[in-house]
């Protein structure tokens, strides 16, 4: 796998990868409730680290989502199949995740809010964990693996302010529902 693949435009370019992904974030949520998008856009206040993590999330992500649009889709043995694999799985958690999102006020406790307290950043790491494996790219790879890393960080803030704005309510959530799936 090199470090960034020949760049080339063709009909299996990772933009087949990357458009569904824009597609179902910007698409879903104003379809079922107006202020979605806004209620996506929203990051609690930083802290300390919390506030550098901000700025690698949104470095990362940019890049995450244009680097793949020139880069081809390669069929290599072995990465492919689980490539496509992680890259479905990615797609329909995030899928459940944002209506999910849409469907709830508050606290997010219903559908795979019940066995994640995160699952659309789950969904979107699965998506760009499969677009590295399928473009085969070290540096998609590399870039995911800093994009979770700030994923995390932004997360703990997140739920500090959960913690301030829901409290016993949100307590519980906390203690019966896992940050990420199984961890």
């Amino acid at each position: 796998m090199p470090i960034y693949p020949p760049l080339k435009l063709t009909l299996l370019n990772g933009f087949v990868l990357i458009l569904p992904m824009i597609a179902l974030r910007y698409g879903i949520p104003p379809l079922m409730k107006k202020e979605a998008l806004a209620e996506l856009d929203y990051f609690p206040p930083t802290v300390g680290l919390e506030s550098l993590a901000l700025k690698g999330y949104f470095v990362s992500n940019t890049f995450l989502i244009i680097s793949p649009l020139l880069a081809q889709i390669k069929p290599l043995p072995g990465v492919s199949l689980p490539g496509w694999f992680i890259y479905v799985a990615g797609m329909i958690i995030l899928t459940f995740s944002l209506i999910d999102f849409c469907r709830q006020e508050g606290i997010k406790t219903a559908g795979v809010y019940r066995y994640s307290r995160n699952p659309m950043c789950v969904g979107y790491f699965f998506v760009f964990l499969g677009a590295s494996l399928l473009i085969s790219s070290w540096f998609h790879l590399t870039l995911t693996a800093i994009y979770q890393l700030t994923v995390h960080w932004l997360i703990l803030s997140e739920e500090r302010w959960c913690l301030e704005h829901f409290s016993e309510s949100y307590q519980e959530y906390y203690a019966n529902v896992s940050r990420y799936f199984i961890i």
